[in-house]
């Protein structure tokens, strides 16, 4: 079994996920040298709290085999991953910054305005 192969095809996955807005999980469940399901986080687009990766591939692992995954998992392997965590802190400083960014523009405007009260 490539494992890095199977872990190569859980990452894009997850980061499939990432680029929905979902937590960057993705899942492949591997019989054999076979794919029999694949999954990734939908929690935020489905709006439903069992829209995890792990569910998701263990869904349609149940319906390749024809069966239930806990009777017939005979040689069945689960194999998550997440995108790097230095990818999600990136974007977080990415974030950061297009906030700050925007903040200061609108102090610049502010300080514009010419009070004539006085």
């Amino acid at each position: 079994m490539d494992h890095e192969y199977y872990m190569r095809q859980a990452l894009e996955l997850a980061q499939q996920a990432l680029f929905e807005g979902e937590v960057p999980v993705g899942c492949v469940i591997v019989q054999g040298e076979r794919i029999v399901g694949r999954g990734r986080n939908r929690r935020e687009t489905g709006r439903t709290a069992l829209g995890h990766a792990e569910v998701e591939a263990i869904q349609r692992a149940c319906e390749a085999l024809g069966g239930s995954i806990v009777t017939d998992a005979f040689g069945v392997v689960a194999m998550v991953a997440m995108t790097p965590l230095l990818t999600i802190q990136l974007l977080g400083l990415v974030y950061q910054w297009k906030v700050n960014k925007a903040k200061l523009a609108q102090a610049a405007e502010d300080e514009e305005i010419i009070d004539l009260a006085y």
